[in-house]
């Protein structure tokens, strides 16, 4: 998914499973720019053995932000010792990390171990085709949120001082991926930010739903529907990735949905899902939400959280 959409809380639901084994944005660290990340659909081919290359890469990536995403869970691939030194090792190499010192976490992972893997990154959307084609046992979760709350998130983190307005109309034109809408490059460059954020977000994510969507291997899940319906649509994406649902998953979800409060840090998954589900609308002003809403409409992926909204 993009920022802000919801990515981590997905992840870590799915990373709740013993068997899994989750990397957290090692795209974000072990940056890959030989391989665009606007790739245009004509010119996939020739990165296809790049990319599978570089999947392999992400899987072993064991940086502190890659492995150091909390909570963390029990692994079946690990044992008690595993588990208790890998977490130990984690926290130590984030700490170091604060002082400049980057130390890789070893996996402790059982000889002859056979892990799912899972990576979340928010840097990748676009390359979920080329991630596709390079590698037939990988499956996509696509994650997408109403614009106006990521609007809304962004302003706040920028606020904070953790996020910068980053906004990339002109790589989304030169990618082709803008053919469907009825706006040139100029138009959408005189448009507000709200708006051309608005117009990023419909681009991109039409974009890879548009390509992929019709293949076995893609599941859609929008934010709203996933916090209002969360142990249903949980278990309806283990079943789609073909993972047990265990007993710490359950205990972990049950515990997602009795929290009242919650801790309200910017980047923090631990919050009522459904009470901060709408804050946007007292956030953004109605301008903003109306030019939001009237740009996405134009996109089926806009009209299926237009949807979402409504009928929640």
């Amino acid at each position: 998914g993009s920022g802000r959409s919801g990515t981590t809380l997905l992840a870590k639901m799915i990373d709740s499973s013993p068997d899994v084994f989750y990397r957290h944005e090692p795209d974000a660290t072990n940056r890959n720019s030989e391989i665009p990340y606007l790739p245009a659909r004509q010119d996939l081919d020739k990165y296809i053995e790049m990319a599978s290359k570089y999947l392999l890469d992400l899987l072993h990536q064991r940086d502190p932000k890659t492995c150091g995403s909390q909570p963390m869970f029990k692994k079946s691939f690990r044992g008690c010792f595993g588990n208790t030194a890998h977490k130990s090792a984690a926290m130590l190499s984030k700490f170091l990390s604060k002082a400049k010192l980057s130390i890789d976490t070893p996996d402790f992972t059982r000889v002859g171990a056979t892990p799912i893997y899972l990576i979340k990154s928010v840097n990748s959307l676009c390359r979920a085709e080329l991630f596709l084609r390079s590698n037939t046992n990988l499956r996509i979760l696509h994650i997408v949120r109403h614009p106006s709350a990521v609007r809304a998130s962004q302003l706040r983190g920028i606020a904070e001082g953790v996020m910068k307005e980053e906004i990339y109309i002109n790589p989304l034109f030169d990618a082709e991926m803008t053919d469907s809408f009825p706006f040139t490059r100029d138009e959408v460059m005189k448009k507000t930010l709200a708006q051309q954020g608005a117009y990023t977000w419909m681009a991109q994510n039409e974009f890879v739903h548009k390509s992929i969507g019709e293949d076995e291997r893609y599941k859609l899940v929008c934010y709203e529907e996933l916090c209002m319906n969360f142990n249903e649509q949980a278990k309806s994406i283990f079943e789609f990735l073909n993972i047990p649902w265990s007993a710490q998953t359950n205990e972990y979800v049950s515990q997602l949905l009795n929290i009242e409060s919650g801790n309200d840090s910017y980047f923090s998954t631990h919050k009522n899902l459904t009470g901060s589900l709408y804050t946007w609308r007292n956030r953004l002003p109605e301008e903003d939400i109306a030019s939001i809403e009237e740009m996405i409409k134009l996109s089926n992926i806009g009209a299926k959280v237009l949807e979402v909204e409504k009928a929640s």
